[in-house]
Order: structure tokens, then C-alpha cells, then sequence
């Protein structure tokens, strides 16, 4: 086989996924030798899908004894999209609200970087046990996160959301213990919120929820209504279609751009210019409590 030619398409992603998620009950050796097979087929050059995946296995018999980890646990931000740091976890498997969206989910696009997808599948496993989950506490509170002109500093889940409640309670719980950083996220998991809120626990005020289009609850407004009454919520954060003549670079929407998504919307709202912090010249619209209440919009990409 030519090792030069090796892709990594999805399926083999999500077969690679299910076999970390059923790790309670079929052990540990089916996930090792899925990542050998990688390896063995890919080769293992520097940056290859096989140079991460021995990367990857070289530690996960020790991750959860020695909480030593093969990557980092939360992306240090410092690009030109997202200056953010970030948490990410599987996309898919763990969005329980997702509908359309997963047609068009930009979070799979990333699959085509290994390192981003060994860092999703390495927080995935954490996520699901206890010891793992002590691993990203012990790193979350000693995180540390530069100042800018942006008053915001962390964003939780630009791949993946929270899962269950137990998640949410967990996320919510650590970022009271750190008031001084500033989260903001996207979500469709509006049930984990409202069962959150139903058992008379607060949210932390330091974390701004977007409630993102495209989930299976988007045509349900009783429900809709309900989650925008929640203290958390900062408004919609909504997907549209446009004609792709009118699309334009991300940083550098052009006029059409504007008007075609405002047109999309056919009402007023604030539209995305796609590069994370550069939207007011204060700051992030989407964790802004100036913009509680806005909705926001940008072409489905």
C-alpha cells in the first residue's frame, strides 16, 4: 500500500470513537490495535495520521494512572479565527440536541487535521470517567489566559457540547470557582439547560450561552421561550443559506454578504463578520451582555 496515499476518512472516525466509548465493556486492547492498524497504514512521518496515533497510544494505557496526557487539554487559541482559548470535545456523539445541523457541522471539517482529532477523542475519554474528569479540573484551575482588549478568554465547545446534565452541572460548578475568566459557548443541548434550571441550580455569571440554530428543538417555541428566559442565555446565534456568489473571506465581509444574510433572516440582526473577537471594537459580540437579547447571524459555511 502506498503509505503517501492513507486517508482518514468519518467512518473510520466515528468507528474509532465508538470503540474509546465502549472501553468499560470491551477493555482497552480493541482502541490499541485500531491505532496500530493506523499507523501500520499510514506510516508514522511527523504530522502523518500515524505519527498522532502512536502519539496517542503511547500514553493512553497510563492516561488515567499518571495523568500524563498525549495533548493538551484545552487549544491555546492565538489564531486568526479563534484568539479564544478553547475546549473541544467529539462532535456528534456528544450532541444530544443536534438535528440538521450535523449536515453541514464544520466540526467534522476539522477531522481532516489529526492533532485535532486526537485532541477531541483524548477529552471524549476524559470526559467519560471520573479520573478524567479530575485531570481537566486539576488543568482548568491552574489555566492561565492572557488579557486583551477582549473581555472574553475562554470559549467551552467549539467541537462537541455537554452531553448530559451531569456534564453541564460539571462545566458549570468549575467555572464558579474561577469568576475572573470570562466563557462564552454554543450550544443545542437546551433540554440539559432546562433540566439544570429545574433543579433550582445557578448558573454561573461569568459564562454567556448562544443557543445555536439548526438543533432539534429549533421549531418548538414553547420550548425556545423557556430556554431564553434562562439568566445564562445571551440570545440566538443563528446559521442561514445564501447564494454562494455573495459569500465572502471571513474578516472581510463585503456589503452584499451583510445584506444577503440580513435578507435571509428578514429581520434585524447583527451579522458575524466570522473572526472571533473582531466584531466591536470592545470585544466579542457573543459573550457580551451588550448584546443581550440580539440575535446574530452568519452564512451556514
Amino acid at each position: 500500500m502506498n503509505k503517501t496515499k492513507y486517508t482518514f476518512n468519518r467512518a473510520m472516525a466515528l468507528e474509532l470513537v465508538d470503540l474509546v466509548n465502549q472501553i468499560e465493556t470491551n477493555g482497552i486492547e480493541p482502541v490499541l490495535k485500531a491505532l496500530e492498524d493506523i499507523e501500520k497504514k499510514s506510516g508514522n512521518t511527523r504530522g502523518s495520521w500515524g505519527y498522532y496515533a502512536n502519539k496517542f497510544k503511547s500514553k493512553f494505557k497510563s492516561l488515567l494512572l499518571d495523568d500524563s496526557i498525549p495533548f493538551s487539554i484545552f487549544a491555546s487559541g492565538g489564531n486568526s479565527k479563534l484568539p479564544f482559548v478553547s475546549f473541544s470535545t467529539i462532535p456528534g456523539a456528544t450532541c444530544p440536541g443536534a438535528g440538521d445541523c450535523l449536515k453541514h457541522c464544520y466540526s467534522f471539517k476539522a477531522w481532516r487535521y489529526p492533532a485535532a482529532f486526537f485532541r477531541q477523542l483524548q477529552n471524549f475519554y476524559l470526559m467519560n470517567s471520573k479520573k478524567g474528569r479530575d485531570i481537566i479540573a486539576s488543568e482548568f484551575k491552574s489555566l492561565k489566559l492572557k488579557k486583551g482588549k477582549s473581555f472574553l478568554n475562554l470559549r467551552l465547545y467549539v467541537d462537541g457540547d455537554f452531553k448530559d446534565i451531569n456534564e453541564l452541572t460539571y462545566w458549570m460548578n468549575l467555572l464558579f470557582l474561577r469568576p475572573e475568566i470570562k466563557a462564552y459557548g454554543y450550544s443545542k443541548s437546551w433540554k440539559e439547560f432546562l433540566i439544570y434550571d429545574s433543579l433550582k441550580l445557578n448558573f454561573p455569571e461569568n459564562y454567556l450561552l448562544n443557543l445555536s440554530s439548526g438543533s432539534i428543538y429549533g421549531k418548538d417555541e414553547h420550548l425556545k421561550k423557556r430556554i431564553k428566559k434562562l439568566s445564562c442565555v445571551r440570545g440566538e446565534f443563528i446559521n442561514v443559506d445564501i447564494p454562494k456568489e455573495f459569500d465572502s473571506p471571513l474578516g472581510n465581509r463585503s456589503r452584499e454578504y451583510n445584506r444577503e444574510v440580513r435578507n435571509a433572516v428578514n429581520e434585524r440582526v447583527f451579522v458575524c463578520p466570522g473572526l472571533c473577537g473582531s466584531c466591536t471594537p470592545s470585544g466579542h459580540a457573543c459573550g457580551s451582555d451588550r448584546f443581550k437579547g440580539v440575535k446574530i447571524a452568519i452564512a451556514t459555511h
